[in-house]
């Protein structure tokens, strides 16, 4: 607020267009979401699915996702059959799991500014506390809900051929750590350490030294316990990369850093 030139108060009108965003979409005379809008988000959701395939790399972190995760209860796929499922997508149940949103989901809010715990406070039950108890219906205990992914015995294999020039390698592990796992900081450095930064293990050795592919580099997943290793890679070079890679995970596993 202290950069606004006369006395707009920015925090509690950025919070009344959060409050009307949230508790006051467009409906119509019934009551549900307009159609017309209902079947523009469709056709934006379905555009982003199909422009997957235009991305060798995002479509291949796709696949790879909807594979690793096929047995996961909770886990929709990106791919097989999504079109479907969103053409499927009916106005009145956008209402009801909006209703269900509004009125059960937990809310966080992060803030970072020039007010006051208790000036933010003020705020957010100045302008949302009004509407949210017309709304609210029961109240929800939060619970931090964390899952690791189940683990398998076997690898799994998968390979498809494209007509794009550069291939990718995409390699799952589970690990079973989650963020609520005692070992869950020293994972986050393991990954680091692994392939998060310039100076990582696959950075180094399978792409510098090596030159066995174009990028290297791993991401965790907190959630479910999963570390995701992808590169970019001729595809002569596919079995030189695997070995590579798992090479770097076991001088991980044996300490072999300083």
């Amino acid at each position: 607020n202290r950069y606004v030139l006369d006395d707009t108060d920015i925090v509690r009108e950025v919070l009344s267009l959060m409050r009307e965003l949230l508790f006051f979409p467009l409906m119509d005379d019934r009551g549900q979401f307009t159609e017309q809008y209902v079947a523009s988000e469709k056709k934006n959701t379905i555009d982003q699915i199909r422009s997957l395939k235009n991305s060798p790399r995002s479509y291949a972190m796709a696949r790879f996702r909807d594979l690793f995760y096929c047995e996961e209860p909770d886990y929709v796929g990106l791919l097989q059959g999504a079109e479907e499922r969103v053409e499927a997508v009916r106005a009145d149940q956008l209402i009801d799991i909006w209703r269900r949103m509004i009125t059960t989901a937990p809310i966080h809010c992060f803030y970072v500014g020039g007010l006051s715990v208790e000036q933010l406070k003020k705020c957010l039950c100045d302008i949302l506390m009004p509407v949210m108890a017309e709304t609210a219906r029961e109240a929800n205990e939060l619970l931090h809900h964390c899952r690791a992914s189940r683990s398998f015995g076997e690898v799994r294999r998968v390979e498809e051929q494209g007509e794009q020039g550069q291939s990718h390698l995409i390699m799952g592990f589970r690990s079973g750590i989650t963020i609520q796992s005692p070992e869950y900081y020293a994972m986050m450095l393991c990954n680091e350490l692994l392939g998060c930064s310039p100076i990582s293990r696959l950075f180094v050795h399978v792409r510098e030294e090596q030159s066995l592919c174009y990028a290297c580099s791993s991401s965790y997943r907190e959630q479910r316990g999963d570390v995701i290793v992808g590169c970019g890679i001729r595809a002569e070079n596919k079995e030189r990369a695997e070995r590579a890679i798992l090479s770097q995970i076991e001088a991980l596993q044996n300490g072999d850093f300083t």
